[in-house]
């Protein structure tokens, strides 16, 4: 059936990544398909060269391309004068310069070697070239400063952290309050600017929006469309605590915006859904909500899987009888995966499997040089992802599983999607005290808690584990809480949603 013949509630579910490895919005789209809506996945596409159309299943997807126009950052390009004059005032000058001192200490160079062969006038001919070659190198000096005069001011720039940014962050965040987010990031209108055409044409009756930037897209969606006299509903699925970010390397000004920028599109969501219970109560009253956000977990799905081809024991060519511990997931300095490397020495037998994105992150192949450090190479293995109704069974064949979370605002709130996912699995856990994740797991007794980085703490809690395996693993036998630790339960409470947004 086509687009234009098809008359039931058309979704449109707004991501703002490439949709590949976004588990929460493929398993939402495709079992909203499923009961009956017609959903269509809006993702980013990364070229302008690349396709405007896929498929995620049965669930058809439109790409749309963000350019980098708005947020240009143009304070990047200002006069260096007044912050330091010995910085070149543009990286193309800066390239310039840098390649002719190149050029002059080599034609120095040439014109000493030429004065060794000189007959009559050798001594003169090496006098001239060695004192162009001194000139050459004072230049080369001088232009390296400047370099690394012009590299230092473009990093603060690009970070803020200025005294100037400083007093312009201070500047709008008074004068502009909520709304300052236009100065702050203006590459907010970027996204609206590659988002919203796509959106328009689709002419949803819903959008799902994923997180704070797709708020803002699919709140101006709502609008235009009633300027047309079409209603549009519109749900805003938090993904996470956004005060709390912990965000480096990045411009001082991005997260004030973005903070901003939720609090100013909050309140046009017709309803709200969030990740857990904790964070469902911290939305409301950050928002002022007129109700609590519905709880959609980052749960697997378990009744309609496929088999993979492999099991990520097989992956990896380990016997049945070797004891495997896994990880599964997005690797960063973050997430401290080395205290697992560094407790190897002390779990002797013990094989671990990181279940990474290939190709690899990057923080993976320093994972492996440690463990060819500590000497224990041989029992640290990688496997590939998964599609995402296959995770489950393909996790199965280890024997536990661990989540090295350190501590921080969002950390705190949330069950992490890999930790249900060995749930399914029934794979006992390692995890840290980050207080939900812990908490849950001494409640249900299905592992072990560690302090976080601390690999004397983990080999404690991994003995443990793997010296009574059976007893962890009773706690997956209470049918209810696995029931609502399923992505199939977690549908419903999401599709009541919908109905309840439309009138249904």
């Amino acid at each position: 059936m086509s687009e234009v013949e098809d008359d039931r509630p058309h979704v449109v579910m707004l991501v703002d990544n490439v949709i590949v490895g976004d588990s929460r919005v493929q398993k939402q789209a495709r079992a909203m398909a499923e009961r009956g809506w017609r959903v269509t996945l809006v993702g980013r596409r990364l070229a302008e060269k690349h396709p405007k159309r896929g498929m995620f299943g049965d669930v058809p997807a439109r790409f749309a391309y963000v350019a980098t126009e708005a947020g240009a950052a143009p304070r990047l390009e200002r006069s260096t004068l007044l912050r330091n004059p010995l910085a070149y005032r543009s990286v193309r000058l800066q390239r310039h310069s840098d390649a002719l001192a190149d050029a002059a200490v080599e034609s120095a160079r040439f014109r000493i070697d030429e004065a060794k062969g000189k007959g009559r006038d050798r001594g003169l001919a090496r006098l001239t070239s060695r004192a162009r070659m001194a000139k050459a190198l004072a230049r080369r000096r001088l232009v390296d400063r400047r370099v690394t005069a012009s590299e230092s001011l473009r990093e603060r720039r690009r970070l803020a952290t200025g005294k100037i940014d400083e007093l312009a962050i201070s500047w709008w965040t008074t004068t502009r309050r909520d709304d300052a987010w236009e100065q702050l990031d203006p590459a907010i209108w970027d996204w609206e600017r590659g988002y919203g055409p796509v959106v328009d044409r689709l002419r949803p009756d819903l959008i799902h929006a994923n997180d704070h930037r797709m708020l803002h897209v699919g709140a101006r969606a709502v609008n235009r469309a009633a300027a047309q006299g079409r209603e549009v509903k519109l749900v805003w699925d938090a993904h996470e605590w956004l005060p709390g970010l912990e965000v480096a390397r990045v411009s001082r000004t991005w997260l004030p915006a973005q903070v901003r920028l939720e609090r100013s599109f909050a309140p046009y969501a017709d309803a709200v859904v969030t990740v857990s219970e904790v964070l469902a109560d911290m939305l409301q009253e950050e928002h002022g909500l007129r109700e609590r956000p519905a709880v959609v977990c980052n749960a697997p799905l378990v009744g309609d899987t496929t088999q993979p081809d492999q099991t990520v024991r097989e992956v990896i060519g380990l016997a049945d009888d070797v004891p495997l511990l896994v990880y599964s997931g997005a690797i960063s300095p973050e997430r401290s995966v080395d205290t697992v490397v560094r407790a190897l020495p002390e779990l002797p037998g013990i094989h671990f499997v990181l279940v990474v994105k290939v190709p690899f992150q990057p923080v993976v192949p320093v994972l492996l040089d440690l463990a060819e450090e500590l000497g224990v190479a041989d029992r640290v293995h990688t496997a590939p992802f998964v599609p995402v109704d296959q995770i489950v069974p393909y996790l199965s064949s280890a024997d536990a599983g661990v989540h090295t979370l350190l501590h921080g605002p969002n950390n705190e709130i949330a069950l992490a999607t890999k930790f249900y996912e060995y749930a399914q699995a029934r794979l006992p856990v390692l995890v840290t005290d980050v207080k939900v994740m812990a908490e849950t797991t001494r409640r249900t007794g299905q592992g072990e808690v560690f302090q976080p980085g601390d690999a004397a703490d983990l080999v404690r809690a991994a003995k443990l584990v793997f010296g009574d395996l059976p007893k962890y693993r009773k706690a997956f036998d209470d049918a209810e809480l696995m029931r609502s630790w399923t992505w199939e339960a977690q549908a419903e409470v999401l599709d009541g949603v919908y109905r309840k947004v439309l009138g249904r």
